[in-house]
Protein backbone atom coordinates (compact mmCIF):
# COMPACT_ATOMS: atom_id res chain seq x y z
CA UNK A 1 0.00 0.00 0.00
CA UNK A 2 3.02 2.28 -0.19
CA UNK A 3 2.33 5.44 -1.65
CA UNK A 4 -1.37 4.87 -1.34
CA UNK A 5 -3.53 6.90 0.47
CA UNK A 6 -5.70 5.47 2.52
CA UNK A 7 -8.80 7.09 4.56
CA UNK A 8 -9.78 7.04 8.37
CA UNK A 9 -12.80 6.61 10.31
CA UNK A 10 -13.91 6.32 14.02
CA UNK A 11 -16.36 3.35 14.87
CA UNK A 12 -19.05 4.35 17.14
CA UNK A 13 -21.67 2.03 18.53
CA UNK A 14 -24.61 1.79 21.02
CA UNK A 15 -27.20 -0.44 22.73
CA UNK A 16 -29.61 1.09 25.24
CA UNK A 17 -29.30 -1.65 28.49
CA UNK A 18 -26.81 -4.16 29.54
CA UNK A 19 -28.35 -7.39 28.28
CA UNK A 20 -28.53 -5.61 25.18
CA UNK A 21 -24.21 -5.51 25.05
CA UNK A 22 -24.33 -8.65 25.60
CA UNK A 23 -27.09 -9.86 22.58
CA UNK A 24 -26.22 -9.55 19.22
CA UNK A 25 -26.59 -5.75 18.91
CA UNK A 26 -23.06 -4.45 19.19
CA UNK A 27 -21.43 -7.45 17.64
CA UNK A 28 -24.18 -6.23 14.29
CA UNK A 29 -23.12 -2.80 14.63
CA UNK A 30 -19.47 -3.40 14.94
CA UNK A 31 -20.13 -5.88 11.70
CA UNK A 32 -21.54 -3.11 9.81
CA UNK A 33 -19.27 -0.31 10.32
CA UNK A 34 -16.06 -2.05 9.68
CA UNK A 35 -17.67 -3.68 6.88
CA UNK A 36 -18.13 -0.34 5.56
CA UNK A 37 -14.96 1.49 6.24
CA UNK A 38 -13.39 -1.75 4.50
CA UNK A 39 -15.59 -0.84 1.35
CA UNK A 40 -14.06 2.54 1.59
CA UNK A 41 -10.73 1.62 2.38
CA UNK A 42 -10.70 3.27 5.99
CA UNK A 43 -8.09 2.22 8.61
CA UNK A 44 -9.79 2.44 11.52
CA UNK A 45 -8.14 4.81 14.06
CA UNK A 46 -10.74 3.94 17.22
CA UNK A 47 -13.71 2.23 18.22
CA UNK A 48 -15.94 3.74 21.04
CA UNK A 49 -19.57 1.93 23.12
CA UNK A 50 -21.83 3.57 25.06
CA UNK A 51 -24.15 0.99 26.45
CA UNK A 52 -26.61 3.60 27.59
CA UNK A 53 -29.65 5.70 26.73
CA UNK A 54 -29.21 7.71 23.39
CA UNK A 55 -31.60 10.80 25.13
CA UNK A 56 -28.87 11.04 28.26
CA UNK A 57 -25.11 11.43 28.17
CA UNK A 58 -22.97 9.77 25.85
CA UNK A 59 -19.14 10.24 27.08
CA UNK A 60 -17.98 7.66 24.71
CA UNK A 61 -19.70 9.38 21.69
CA UNK A 62 -17.84 12.25 22.57
CA UNK A 63 -14.43 10.58 23.04
CA UNK A 64 -15.15 9.33 19.38
CA UNK A 65 -15.76 12.85 18.03
CA UNK A 66 -12.69 14.48 19.73
CA UNK A 67 -10.85 11.42 18.40
CA UNK A 68 -12.36 11.86 14.76
CA UNK A 69 -11.83 15.32 14.87
CA UNK A 70 -7.76 15.00 15.90
CA UNK A 71 -7.70 12.57 12.49
CA UNK A 72 -10.09 14.75 10.25
CA UNK A 73 -11.83 11.86 9.85
CA UNK A 74 -16.02 10.97 9.67
CA UNK A 75 -17.38 8.65 12.41
CA UNK A 76 -19.35 5.35 10.93
CA UNK A 77 -22.42 4.43 12.91
CA UNK A 78 -24.52 2.06 11.90
CA UNK A 79 -28.10 4.33 11.49
CA UNK A 80 -28.97 7.18 13.30
CA UNK A 81 -30.91 5.43 16.27
CA UNK A 82 -27.51 4.36 17.22
CA UNK A 83 -25.46 7.59 17.08
CA UNK A 84 -28.48 9.25 19.50
CA UNK A 85 -32.32 9.29 20.04
CA UNK A 86 -32.90 12.83 19.44
CA UNK A 87 -32.47 12.24 15.40
CA UNK A 88 -30.52 14.01 12.72
CA UNK A 89 -30.28 17.62 14.84
CA UNK A 90 -27.91 15.71 17.03
CA UNK A 91 -24.91 15.44 15.29
CA UNK A 92 -23.69 18.83 17.32
CA UNK A 93 -20.85 20.41 15.68
CA UNK A 94 -19.41 17.24 14.40
CA UNK A 95 -21.23 16.52 11.11
CA UNK A 96 -19.07 14.28 9.35
CA UNK A 97 -21.27 11.13 10.25
CA UNK A 98 -21.43 8.22 7.94
CA UNK A 99 -24.56 5.88 8.26
CA UNK A 100 -23.28 2.11 7.30
CA UNK A 101 -26.52 0.14 7.08
CA UNK A 102 -27.62 -0.61 3.98
CA UNK A 103 -31.22 0.54 5.16
CA UNK A 104 -29.98 3.49 6.94
CA UNK A 105 -29.12 6.44 4.61
CA UNK A 106 -32.74 5.59 2.98
CA UNK A 107 -34.54 5.49 5.69
CA UNK A 108 -33.10 8.66 6.55
CA UNK A 109 -33.83 10.78 3.22
CA UNK A 110 -36.98 9.00 3.50
CA UNK A 111 -37.64 10.68 6.82
CA UNK A 112 -36.22 14.25 5.63
CA UNK A 113 -38.75 14.11 2.83
CA UNK A 114 -41.11 13.90 4.51
CA UNK A 115 -41.02 16.38 7.12
CA UNK A 116 -39.67 18.79 4.64
CA UNK A 117 -43.10 17.88 3.02
CA UNK A 118 -45.12 18.00 6.01
CA UNK A 119 -43.03 21.60 6.61
CA UNK A 120 -43.93 23.08 3.35
CA UNK A 121 -47.94 22.01 3.55
CA UNK A 122 -48.04 23.38 6.81
CA UNK A 123 -46.41 26.67 6.03
CA UNK A 124 -48.71 26.88 2.95
CA UNK A 125 -51.85 26.19 5.02
CA UNK A 126 -50.26 29.05 8.04
CA UNK A 127 -49.59 31.66 5.63
CA UNK A 128 -52.83 32.99 4.59
CA UNK A 129 -53.77 33.12 8.50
Amino acid sequence: MEGRLVAQCVIYTRVSTRPQAWGHGLVRQLETCVDRAKKDNAYVVGVFTDVCSGTGPLPQRELAIRTAEEHGCPIYVEAMDRWSRKGPSDTGSYGRIVLCADWAGEFAETVQSLVGEMLRSTKGATDGK
